[in-house]
């Protein structure tokens, strides 16, 4: 699922309570250019802000699904600390302040991982995104696109007939950490 502008480009727009609209690609000579592709509406709402997450699947092309429930961001941190002295020489004075570090951290690194949570999903959906978590190439678009990367290890397919109702939980981390460093 993609976010687009709907209608932007249909002569009176999109009906009011339509479901969904075909596109037929055409020439300037009204002759039509490969496949008809039937959009279907998608209007349900959440209370969550929406992920929509795109991958590479198998064969090569980028496709994409929404994730809008629950979002955990957990931050792991890793500093780097050395021991100073904390006198200091000011002209004739070799003093101790309450201001100096003795402890000073001279960079902090942070790796997001995002841990993020789908609607209710369908058989067939669990079959395709066994792709997703598979994909060597993933994005997230969170007011911007961002790279990471799928750290689940494992995937379990699920069945209607096992579970009546499931989603789908995945836990990314960005590509690349927030460094700081001291000047």
């Amino acid at each position: 699922m993609v976010r687009f502008p709907i209608g932007s480009n249909i002569s009176g727009g999109i009906p009011t309570g339509a479901t969904s609209y075909t596109i037929r690609p055409e020439d300037s000579s009204n002759n039509l250019v490969g496949s008809a592709y039937t959009i279907t509406i998608d209007e349900r709402c959440s209370k969550y802000d929406a992920v929509d997450v795109f991958f590479l699947n198998r064969l090569g092309a980028v496709e994409s699904f929404r994730f809008n429930k629950v979002r955990r961001d957990n931050f792991d941190i890793d500093r780097r600390n050395y021991r100073a002295n904390p006198y200091t020489l000011d002209g004739q004075n070799y003093a101790y302040t309450n201001q100096s570090f003795n402890n000073s951290q001279y960079y902090t690194e942070a790796q997001q991982r995002i841990t993020l949570n789908s609607d209710l999903i369908t058989e067939a959906e669990s079959v395709w995104l066994r792709e997703l978590v598979m994909s060597p190439r993933v994005w997230i678009y969170d007011d911007a696109l961002y790279t990471v990367n799928i750290t689940d290890t494992e995937y379990e397919q699920r069945y209607h007939i096992n579970d009546k109702a499931f989603n789908l939980t995945i836990e990314a981390e960005l590509s690349f950490p927030d460094k700081v460093q001291r000047l």
